[in-house]
């Protein structure tokens, strides 16, 4: 075996697209209600605009104000990029007053109005300590889900949780997000590498390997044909191939402290990914994605097989035959309850329970109607 490197820096992170960053990010648009709401003051924020003198330092003051209150954030602006909401400002607070002449003001008292602002709504800029803060929050996020979309809606959400202006969009997907997944990966290619042995490493090699131009995992996933003598045999050869690999990951996947939600993820790459782009990933990572999923093929093949079972025992044709056709890895229909567990407790599941539950469950009904 060799040692887990998982270094190579991945591809750039794409998570939002333009819009939605510049729904995130940009300055505010307002309408005419919205404007009128944003820039209604309370009195502390009126006493504030009180506290500076000349029109023009208020005037950018009741700008900051405003956008601040609909972003939680601040933006670099000239009089002249916002003429709209400037124009309404002097019509509504300074009505009777000549229009002045609109300087931009200097860096100094616009950091200055920046910082009574923050103090006004108990808010504050991310220390380099907060980043650090925020970085230990993505990787407990990455250890939920390693979707670079929920990792980030935590972040955004602790942010507004502790009062703190959002940094830069590079540095939340970069910097926090990338780095976060990064190590999420690392830290489960170390512990893969330590817990398998070289044999069961080579049994997982070989569910990537060519046979009669199909993968075995190709294979492992397919459903039967039919119920012929030759289909029945290769189903039971492929439950035996299973069960081994059902046994090596019940021994695995508990010691990876991986969520229901995470091991849904990897799972379903195996689905999303082609064995030849498998090939290319990091292989430590590769044996994640096919224990977890083998491991619900086999489960899902088990529930499948008794379901059928019962159903034939009560002469029930017609589920018999939506059942034949419900394949052991569409997560959809076969993830009944929405979640898998791997856990370190020794008792068995109780198949036989779940069956006469799902026996009364309407996913076969949800099935008619589909097929209608």
């Amino acid at each position: 075996m060799t040692d887990p490197d998982v270094t190579t820096p991945p591809k750039r992170l794409h998570i939002l697209d333009n819009e939605e960053i510049e729904a995130l990010y940009g300055r505010p648009c307002f309408t005419g209600d919205d404007r009128t709401n944003v820039f209604t003051l309370t009195l502390p924020e009126k006493d504030l605009l009180a506290s500076f003198t000349h029109i023009p330092i208020q005037l950018y003051f009741l700008l900051q104000l405003g956008y601040f209150k609909a972003k939680q954030m601040f933006f670099t602006f000239t009089f002249d990029d916002v003429i709209e909401d400037v124009t309404y400002l002097l019509e509504r607070y300074f009505p009777e007053t000549p229009l002045p002449e609109l300087r931009m003001l200097n860096k100094r008292t616009i950091l200055k109005q920046r910082q009574r602002i923050l103090e006004l709504f108990g808010y504050r800029l991310c220390t380099p300590t907060d980043r650090q803060d925020l970085f230990l929050r993505a990787q407990q996020a990455a250890r939920i889900s390693s979707k670079p979309i929920y990792v980030l809606r935590e972040l955004l959400h602790y942010l507004t949780e502790h009062r703190l202006v959002k940094p830069g969009y590079t540095l939340l997907q970069e910097e926090l997000v990338g780095k976060a997944l990064t190590a999420e990966v690392k830290r489960l290619a170390t512990m893969l590498y330590t817990l398998l042995s070289s044999e069961e490493c080579v049994a997982l090699d070989s569910l990537l390997t060519s046979t009669d131009e199909l993968s075995t995992i190709t294979l492992l996933k397919r459903q039967p044909k039919d119920f012929s003598l030759g289909e029945m045999r290769r189903e039971i050869a492929r439950g035996e191939q299973l069960v081994q690999l059902y046994t090596l990951t019940r021994r695995i996947v508990p010691q990876l402290s991986i969520s229901s939600e995470g091991i849904t993820y990897y799972s379903s790459l195996i689905s999303y990914y082609s064995v030849f782009r498998l090939k290319q990933l990091d292989t430590w990572i590769v044996y994640l994605y096919l224990l977890v999923t083998n491991c619900i093929i086999f489960y899902n093949m088990t529930l499948l097989s008794q379901l059928w079972a019962h159903k034939e025992a009560t002469q029930d044709m017609t589920h018999i035959a939506h059942i034949a056709h419900i394949s052991p890895v569409v997560w959809q229909h076969v993830n009944f309850y929405g979640r898998y567990e791997f856990t370190k407790a020794s008792e068995p599941i109780n198949m036989e329970e779940i069956v006469e539950a799902l026996a009364h469950y309407p996913i076969l009904s949800m099935v008619d109607e589909e097929d209608a």
